[in-house]
């Protein structure tokens, strides 16, 4: 069940970033918020619960990779994506320093970060439900994480193209359009806030 992806495998990264993956959802951090360490520590975590499980086989005792929404975790203060500040406030980007962005740009930003946000909590709640039945489809796994590390990528690449546009003429409308364009994972989502569901 081992998926490629573009992160770091050390197993020492998280650690080494200084994010704590086991810290409540609801968590506020006092300073500025580091968003591409926070991803990557995700990423990282996923991937190395999944090696780990590839080498040592499925420990029900094991700590499943903690469900966290990105939004929430900065929902009053500052996170930081490619060296530019995004303000957040009640879970939402109300603006992003140093770049002057249109009602519409902000809007249509937000709606594909809410939404990725949410895909990737969704699927990697679900993930860790299905560990836990007594009969695990390792298909639905396997495509719950493809959609897990897809929506966690597609959130690196807005941010990314964002300061890359950030630097061109009239940015506003280049993101805008950029964003747009952005395709969100397939599938069907279901996402409640704090959505809990029982194993079977």
């Amino acid at each position: 069940m081992l998926l490629h992806t573009s992160c770091n495998s050390n197993k020492n990264l998280i650690a080494q970033n200084g994010i704590d993956l086991s810290l409540p959802e609801k968590f506020k951090p006092a300073g500025k918020l580091d968003g591409d360490q926070l991803i990557e520590a995700m990423l990282t975590q996923r991937f190395m619960f999944n090696k780990m499980l590839i080498k040592n086989g499925f420990d029900p005792q094991k700590q499943y990779p903690r469900v966290i929404s990105i939004l929430d975790i900065a929902t009053a203060g500052t996170i930081s994506f490619n060296g530019f500040d995004y303000i957040i406030r009640q879970n939402k980007i109300v603006g992003v320093k140093g770049i002057k962005l249109s009602l519409f740009a902000l809007t249509t930003l937000n709606g594909k970060m809410m939404k990725l946000d949410q895909i990737q909590q969704y699927c990697s709640e679900q993930a860790n439900l299905a560990y836990q039945v007594k009969k695990r489809n390792l298909e639905t796994i396997k495509a719950l994480d493809r959609q897990y590390f897809a929506a966690l990528r597609s959130m690196r690449k807005i941010t990314s193209s964002i300061a890359t546009l950030a630097r061109k003429p009239n940015p506003s409308v280049s993101i805008e359009i950029v964003i747009a364009k952005m395709k969100l994972p397939d599938g069907k989502f279901e996402f409640k806030r704090n959505y809990v569901a029982d194993a079977e």
